[in-house]
């Protein structure tokens, strides 16, 4: 699944995705966030990623069960002071990885997961 989203005070800065097709309990889900772009390159960052500011600590985290997953913010300081470069328009993908593949794999490199699994960016569902 690739989706953008919006935080803010109504969703309670989370959002819920059910994946829409069938996860066993002892799948792995992973989340990462598009970060930037470097020479034309997306960047992406596992989740869970930390941001520092002078209010406190920022963190762009999920949970997963075998129906969803929870994208969400969490903060030391009112995540209300967040300017919408933080809250609007930030890109996830989430990666369900079977359990019988799950074990010594480094996942926090995407470009590695995606050639493991033989991914490619057609592979992913927009959602909005």
């Amino acid at each position: 699944m690739f989706k953008s989203l919006d935080f803010n005070e109504a969703n309670n800065y989370a959002h819920l995705e059910p994946y829409g097709f069938d996860v066993l309990s002892s799948d792995v889900t992973l989340v990462y966030a598009l970060w930037g772009a470097e020479n034309g390159k997306d960047i992406w960052r596992l989740l869970p990623q930390q941001v520092f500011f002078e209010e406190g600590l920022l963190q762009y985290n999920f949970d997963f069960t075998d129906e969803d997953v929870n994208i969400f913010l969490d903060a030391t300081f009112n995540l209300s002071l967040l300017g919408s470069q933080w809250t609007n328009d930030q890109v996830f993908r989430v990666v369900v990885v079977p359990a019988d593949l799950v074990g010594r794999p480094n996942y926090a490199d995407y470009d590695a997961t995606m050639k493991r699994f033989n991914l490619s960016d057609k592979d992913f569902q927009r959602r909005k």
